[in-house]
């Protein structure tokens, strides 16, 4: 309600005044100040990223390894030289004419199941051979060894080849076996031979054999 005063201009009460300033606010410019931008959104990571990430991590540490063994074989190179072939263990396939000739391991013709693994060390050079042949076949290659079937010795003495050696292939000989063997030794650099045969099938005899070359001085 208004209320007019004694000089006839016209006067709102007092509350009415400060109810009006309540709902309009403070009478005061505005400022026009730019709004901050949002944060950046951080893309998820996803399996694909993470998958990577574990993958060069991986790469980093194997290549790490690899050169602190390179590195510590520069200078044991006898080290270096077998672990090459330590590596590679037992081949299903006949050795070359070449590893043949130097090792002096003829195979017959009539061989199956042929299988080799060479290995070479600082002192010595290792060729292990094993195949089934036929009587014929066992006897011609005793032969171009110079020896003969009656040379292969049964009993205790048939395993000819060390455990030592046995063990890098890895061939067992089991007690109780058909067993025959016999050794051939040759001074260096020609090869020595350890030779087992399985006798358990006396038409189809198997045939081990380790050819050692060793070096006394390198």
């Amino acid at each position: 309600m208004r209320a007019e005063s004694a000089t006839g201009r016209i006067e709102c009460p007092a509350n009415l005044l400060r109810e009006v300033e309540a709902e309009e606010g403070p009478d005061t410019p505005e400022k026009n100040e730019p709004s901050a931008a949002p944060p950046p959104v951080r893309p998820p990571r996803t399996a694909r990223g993470m998958r990577g990430r574990i993958a060069g991590l991986l790469l980093v540490l194997v290549s790490a390894g690899y050169f602190a063994v390179a590195a510590d074989q520069s200078h044991n190179v006898p080290a270096a030289r077998e672990l090459s072939t330590e590596l590679a263990g037992l081949t299903q396939e006949t050795p070359s004419p070449v590893q043949q000739a130097v090792y002096r391991v003829p195979i017959p013709d009539q061989a199956e199941n042929v299988a080799f693994y060479e290995a070479n060390s600082w002192t010595k050079d290792t060729l292990y051979v094993q195949f089934t042949t036929t009587r014929d076949g066992l006897a011609a290659f005793l032969r171009q060894l110079g020896a003969g079937p009656a040379d292969l010795h049964p009993g205790l003495r048939a395993v000819s080849i060390p455990a030592a050696l046995a063990a890098k292939v890895p061939w067992t000989f089991p007690a109780g076996g058909d067993w025959a063997g016999m050794t051939s030794a040759s001074p260096s650099p020609r090869p020595s031979h350890a030779i087992t045969v399985d006798l358990g099938t006396p038409d189809r005899p198997t045939v081990f054999v380790a050819s050692v070359i060793r070096f006394p001085s390198r």
